[in-house]
């Protein structure tokens, strides 16, 4: 079972799970590293790193701040990037998520054992 940790506005209609990476302007000399990973913006996401996120094949993206009417949503969405914009204020996240991006949810993947 997921639990639901943030919530925003979804760029498409997916839902995706994969391992989160905080987003460091360090990133910008990467070389195929954010390639499957779900990209952790805190503060406002620039176009060029948007752009930069998509030419870079990363997974999916959460952004703290921004709508559904800013420069940088519109190119994900016609990217077809699974992305949530506007969460406001996030915790520390987990290495795992789901984004379910047409309910605008992040959500933690929680694993449970059997140890009997």
């Amino acid at each position: 079972m997921n639990k639901i940790i943030a919530s925003g506005k979804g760029t498409t209609s997916d839902q995706i799970s994969g391992k989160s990476l905080e987003w460091q302007d360090a990133l910008l000399e990467s070389n195929g590293e954010l390639e499957g990973h779900i990209i952790i913006n805190r503060g406002a996401l620039p176009l060029y790193r948007a752009a930069f996120l998509v030419e870079q094949n990363a997974a999916g993206v959460i952004s703290t701040h921004g709508s559904s009417h800013t420069h940088p949503y519109l190119l994900l969405k016609e990217a077809q990037m699974p992305a949530i914009v506007g969460t406001g204020e996030l915790p520390k996240l987990p290495d795992l998520l789901t984004l379910d991006v047409s309910n605008g949810t992040v959500q933690s993947d929680i694993v449970y054992l059997d140890i009997n």
